[in-house]
């Protein structure tokens, strides 16, 4: 339901034959039923699990895989491996220039004083004074902050909502520069991030690079969920 659909004149036919030579075939989770194959634009180089994004049960086949071409083990629920990951990532099927999207694999914003007072409005704790206890779960976006201000304290919970008081920043995951007056008090900040939307499921910028390297639609798919299997239905 979050496909974007333009109309007939959008209409392809190369496109048109792949559906039709696609017909009747479903994307099978563990218990036998259809799978919950969401995504998102670009994962920055690893996707989310669902349950530390939304409200809901861990599904097996949507708790983060890497989209690094070469992987490698790193824990980027740690905030030195994640700003590490950030500022010097390597390469992935979500940067490969030239793809839709893939301007957004890295990323930066800077909110100035008055982009700050709408912070400070949305947060509701007065003037603020630090923002810690970052939370990140496996992809590195940060699921939980705490915000100490003049008129108390706050924590603030998922992705989406951290993304929002910032004024929508592109994903959750980032390491930022607090910008702060004489009194302490912060008035700005610069962000770095990686990727771009919630990071669950497929990464279309990755799904794009790996299909025009050569892999087919099964192998992309197996790739972002996995553990899941195509079925015949008819």
């Amino acid at each position: 339901h979050c496909q974007v659909y333009k109309g007939l004149q959008s209409v392809d036919q190369k496109i048109a034959t792949s559906i039709r030579n696609t017909r009747g075939l479903i994307l099978e989770n563990h218990e036998g039923g259809i799978l919950d194959a969401v995504y998102s634009a670009n994962c920055g180089g690893h996707s989310s699990s669902n349950q530390n994004i939304w409200v809901s049960n861990p599904d097996k086949h949507l708790q983060g895989v890497s989209d690094l071409k070469n992987p490698v083990k790193m824990d980027l629920t740690d905030h030195k491996v994640a700003e590490e990951f950030i500022r010097n990532p390597s390469d992935a099927w979500c940067s490969v220039a030239g793809i839709e999207g893939a301007n957004k694999f890295r990323w930066q914003k800077t909110l100035g004083e008055a982009e700050w007072k709408k912070v400070e409005e949305a947060a509701g704790v007065g003037r603020i004074m630090s923002i810690g206890e970052f939370v990140r779960e496996v992809s590195g976006r940060i699921i939980s902050i705490k915000l100490t201000g003049s008129g108390g304290e706050k924590t603030v919970l998922r992705e989406l909502a951290i993304r929002k008081l910032f004024g929508m920043l592109r994903s959750s995951n980032f390491i930022a520069e607090w910008k702060r007056d004489e009194e302490g008090y912060m008035v700005g900040a610069s962000f770095m991030g990686a990727g771009w939307g919630h990071g669950v499921g497929m990464c279309q910028t990755g799904a794009q690079s790996m299909a025009k390297a050569g892999y087919s639609f099964d192998k992309i798919l197996l790739h972002y969920f996995p553990g899941a299997r195509l079925k015949k239905l008819y």
